[in-house]
Formats: structure tokens, C-alpha cells, sequence
């Protein structure tokens, strides 16, 4: 968390901060296996914008049983295993078959610290080979806001992040700071909006933060 970027903005309220979107990876090669009585799953877990192998990842398998037409039911967690230097990982297991009265289903779960967690899901009885599941790093913005140009007790200011939540900050005297967590390795959009004098305005900015990184952003309003 080395490098410092700032930013600074007149009549401002921070409102929500986000990404667009990451593309989905390439499929993995897929082809039916053991006469489709079980399932195997070679893949390999990659950083975000750098495509760095995460070693250590959590890749948890989960089985999911339910009525059909149900809307499916809870994932329950039936096996765990971790990435390797390279971020690779190897699932082959049996699985249960549908039945009249229940459907079966399998997904993974892949969690490492300092990254949001992702999931994919599979279709049993096969073999797949390259699958690639892309975790988004951490990132921080840290948010300084000033009321500079107060008008009145009644001055407000709202804050939020990609992560939900937020704050809301009343009056002339606002000097404080709080950290957003964000999404490293891309630029983040967000907007902001200020009421004063019972008048809001709106605005919007992007900031790119690499992963693990912490950038700072000052508001003044």
C-alpha cells in the first residue's frame, strides 16, 4: 500500500463506489467422464488484471438436493481443497443421480483472504480441463471529507461502498476520514451528491487502484 493519489472536489457527497463488470473467462475443455458416473474439475485460480496463480485458495465443493421446479435449495459444503504454487486445484468425485422426487446439483466456492470470493457451477458426468476462476483482489480508498464551505447546521453528506452500508454527516464541522473497500486492479466508479441550503448536486469520478493497494481521496465540500 505504497502509492497516494488524491483528488480534491468542491461541493461533494460521496454516495456508492463499484466496477464494471469482469469478463468471463475462457470455458474449460469439457467432455464426458467415466461413462458420466463421475465428475472432475482441473482448474486453476488467477488474480485479476494481473492473471498471478493465488496459491492457497479455498476451493470448497458443494452439493445442493431439492424438489424440482423448487427453485433449487442450500448449498451444503461437502469437500475443501486448496490451490497449489500455481494456483491449481484437481476435484474428481462421484456424485449422486437425480432421482423421481429429487434434483442434485454441484457448485464451487472459492474464497482466499484479501479477495472477494467467486463461485462456478457445473453440469455432473464430466471431465473439465483449463478452467480458469478469476478471484477480484481487495483494493481500499481511503475518503477524507471536509465541510469547507458550511452554510448551515443543515449541510449533509452521505457515504457508501461497493460493499453496501454507509455513513451521513450533518452540520459545519466535518473533518473526518473512513476506508472503502474496493476492487484492485481496475477502475472504480462512483458517485457523490452534497445538500446545502436544501439544494443537492450530483457528481460522478472513476479511480483505479491496484490490488492490495491503498489510494487516497479528498472531498471538500
Amino acid at each position: 500500500m505504497n502509492s497516494k493519489l488524491f483528488f480534491i472536489l468542491s461541493t461533494v457527497t460521496l454516495l456508492g463506489l463499484s466496477s464494471c463488470d469482469k469478463p468471463d473467462p475462457a470455458p474449460a475443455d469439457k467432455v464426458k467422464y467415466q461413462n458420466g458416473t463421475r465428475t472432475r474439475v482441473e482448474g486453476k485460480v488467477l488474480e485479476y488484471g494481473s492473471n498471478n496463480p493465488i496459491p492457497q485458495a479455498m476451493v470448497v465443493l458443494r452439493e445442493s438436493i431439492y424438489v424440482p421446479f423448487s427453485g433449487g435449495g442450500p448449498d451444503v459444503p461437502i469437500d475443501t481443497v486448496w490451490t497449489d504454487a500455481l494456483g491449481n486445484f484437481t476435484y474428481d468425485f462421484a456424485h449422486l443421480e437425480n432421482t423421481a422426487d429429487y434434483n442434485i446439483t454441484y457448485d464451487l466456492r472459492i474464497y482466499k483472504d484479501k479477495y472477494f470470493w467467486d463461485e462456478w457451477k457445473m453440469e455432473k458426468g464430466y471431465s473439465y480441463k483449463n478452467n480458469k476462476i478469476i478471484l477480484d483482489p481487495y483494493a481500499w480508498i481511503k475518503v477524507f471529507v471536509k465541510n469547507t464551505m458550511p452554510f448551515d447546521e443543515m449541510d449533509e453528506i452521505r457515504t457508501g461502498s461497493v460493499k453496501g452500508g454507509g455513513n451521513a454527516y450533518f452540520g459545519t464541522k466535518i473533518d473526518t476520514s473512513e476506508i472503502k473497500i474496493v476492487f484492485g486492479n481496475r477502475s472504480n466508479y462512483f458517485v457523490w451528491a452534497v445538500v446545502k441550503n436544501n439544494l443537492q448536486s450530483d457528481f460522478s469520478d472513476s479511480l483505479y487502484v491496484k490490488a492490495h493497494d491503498t489510494v487516497q481521496y479528498q472531498i471538500n465540500y
